[in-house]
C-alpha cells in the first residue's frame, strides 16, 4: 500500500510499507538569494527528521539535483549520516561532492534501475535541457512514480522506457509547471500586462507539453507541484503579484479538454495524501483556502518574522570595490565566461555552438558597463577610446551591491537571473535562452574559483 504525502515545492514523503522514502526537502532556508517557500510545509521539519532517526535501515533519502529549492544543505546535514541518500549518476561529480559535506556516508548513485531496500529507482535525462538535472522514477511494491521535479521535457527514450518499467502498475506522474528562470520577469521591454500574459502562456505551454507526455507514457494520475515558491527581493512588488503557484482552477481551465479527459487530477496541497489503494487524497480543510489567501498570509508570515532578511537583496546593502575595481573585476569575470565557453564548444564538437558571435553587456547601477562577444573576448577598446558601448543582444544592470557579492564569489550566477534580482533588456526577436544556460554554467565555476583562494 503505497502512499504519497505532500511536504511542499517538489518534497514527497512516499511509504511503502516499512520503506520511507524524502525526496527534495526544502523548508525555509532561501534558495537562488530570494526565493521562500510559498505555501510553506504544514509539518515541522523535525518530524522528518525524527522518521529518518527512529527507521534508519528503512529511510531513503532522494536527492534530484543540485539547486538549492532542492537540495538544502544545511537542512540535509541534521539528518543521521548513515542513511542511505540516491542521487542520479552525472558526468559531473558536483552534487556527490555537495552530500558528502552534508555528512552522508551510504549515497547510492543511479544511472539505470536500482534496487535500494524494496523500492527499484531509475534516473531519465534530457541531455538538449540539461546535463546536471535528472527525473528520477520510484517504483514500490504496487505503484510508479515519476518523480519529475524541474523536468517537464521528456525524450521519446525516456518515455519508451518508462513504459515499459512501469507495464501493470497504476502511474503517477508528478512535474514543475512553473518558471524557473527570469523570462519575462526581469525584462524591461514588457509592460505589466504583458508580462501577466506571457507568464501565462508559459505555464499553458508546459501543462500541455507535459500532459501530452503523461498520456503516452500511459499515466493515471498527475500531480503538479515543484512551482510552491515566492521571491523576495528588496524594493521590487511587482514580484508578489506576478509570481507563485496557480489556483487548480487555472491549471485545469487550461489543460486542452482532449487531454485533460484522460487524466486523474491531483489538487494537492502541502499536508495531503494520496492512497494508491483508495485512490483518495486525505486533506486538511482541503478545499477551503483560496490561492491569494495562501500567497498572501505566507507573506504576512515572513515579514513578520523577517525570514526574508536572509535574502540577497536585503544582506547587500553596502558596496565592496570602487567603481574601478568593480569594472576590472567584471572585465575579468567576462573574459572567463568568454573562455569557458570557447573552450567547452571545443572539446563538445560545437553543440550550442550558435551563442558565439553573442553579445553581452553588463552594467552596474552607477552606469559603468562591460561589454563581450563570445568568441572575441571583452570588447575593450570602447572604453579605451573613450566611445559609449551600444546595447549588445542581451543587457543585464545589476546594482552595485549584487555584482560585488557576484564577484567576490558570495552568491552564483543564478541568484541573480532565477532569483530575479536583476534587469534585462534586448530586442523582443531576440532569444537569448542559450546565454542563460551557459553564464548557469560558468557562474558555479567561477564560484567555487573564488571560494578555492
Amino acid at each position: 500500500m503505497t502512499k504519497i504525502n505532500f511536504i511542499n515545492h517538489s518534497s514527497l514523503l512516499i511509504e511503502d510499507g516499512e520503506d520511507i522514502i524524502l525526496t527534495d526537502p526544502w523548508f525555509e532556508k532561501v534558495a537562488f538569494g530570494s526565493w521562500l517557500p510559498v505555501p510553506p510545509t504544514v509539518f515541522h521539519p523535525t518530524y522528518l527528521l525524527s522518521l529518518a532517526y527512529s527507521n534508519i535501515d528503512k529511510f531513503i533519502l532522494v536527492i534530484s539535483h543540485g539547486h538549492d529549492d532542492h537540495c538544502d544543505d544545511d537542512y540535509l546535514s541534521l539528518f543521521p549520516n548513515d542513511i542511505k541518500v540516491v542521487i542520479p549518476k552525472f558526468s559531473s561529480v558536483g552534487l556527490r561532492k555537495r552530500v558528502e559535506r552534508a555528512g552522508f556516508k551510504n549515497i547510492i548513485e543511479v544511472a539505470d534501475q536500482t534496487l535500494v531496500n524494496g523500492v527499484k529507482f531509475n534516473t531519465f535525462t534530457h541531455m538538449d535541457v540539461s546535463h546536471d538535472d535528472a527525473i528520477f522514477s520510484i517504483t514500490t511494491s504496487d505503484s510508479y512514480i515519476i518523480h519529475s521535479n524541474d523536468n517537464w521535457r521528456f525524450t521519446e527514450e525516456n518515455i519508451k522506457e518508462m513504459k515499459k518499467e512501469s507495464e501493470g502498475l497504476p502511474k503517477l506522474l508528478a512535474t514543475q509547471i512553473a518558471i524557473a528562470n527570469g523570462f519575462p520577469y526581469l525584462y524591461e521591454e514588457y509592460s505589466k500586462e504583458e508580462k501577466v500574459s506571457l507568464v501565462n502562456e508559459r505555464l499553458i505551454h508546459i501543462m500541455n507539453v507535459v500532459y501530452e507526455s503523461a498520456i503516452k507514457i500511459g499515466v493515471d494520475y498527475f500531480f503538479p507541484y515543484a512551482g510552491h515558491s515566492m521571491a523576495y527581493v528588496k524594493d521590487n512588488e511587482e514580484l508578489k503579484e506576478l509570481g507563485g503557484f496557480k489556483s487548480f482552477e487555472f491549471y485545469k481551465r487550461n489543460i486542452q479538454p482532449k487531454l485533460f479527459d484522460k487524466i486523474n487530477f491531483l489538487e494537492m496541497l502541502p499536508g495531503d495524501m494520496f492512497n494508491f489503494t483508495t485512490q483518495n487524497i486525505t486533506g486538511i480543510f482541503h478545499n477551503k483556502y483560496t490561492e491569494d489567501a495562501i500567497k498572501k498570509c505566507s507573506m504576512l508570515f515572513y515579514e513578520k518574522y523577517k525570514t526574508y532578511e536572509s535574502a540577497d537583496s536585503y544582506k547587500y546593502l553596502t558596496t565592496k570595490y570602487s567603481n574601478y575595481e568593480r569594472i576590472k573585476a567584471l572585465e575579468l569575470f567576462l573574459e572567463g565566461f568568454n573562455n569557458y565557453v570557447v573552450g567547452a564548444l571545443e572539446r563538445s564538437g560545437n553543440y550550442q555552438s550558435d551563442i558565439l558571435g553573442s553579445s553581452i553587456k553588463v552594467q552596474d547601477s552607477s552606469g559603468n558597463d562591460v561589454l563581450v562577444i563570445i568568441g572575441k573576448g571583452v570588447q575593450k577598446w570602447w572604453s579605451k577610446f573613450g566611445i559609449k558601448i551600444p546595447d549588445a543582444d542581451t543587457n543585464y544592470t545589476i546594482s552595485n551591491e549584487l555584482l560585488d557579492a557576484l564577484l567576490q564569489g558570495n552568491i552564483i550566477w543564478e541568484n541573480l537571473e532565477i532569483g530575479l534580482q536583476m534587469k534585462i533588456s534586448k530586442d523582443k526577436n531576440y532569444h537569448n535562452g542559450h546565454i542563460m544556460r551557459w553564464l548557469s554554467k560558468y557562474g558555479y565555476l567561477y564560484f567555487n574559483q573564488q571560494n578555492k583562494k
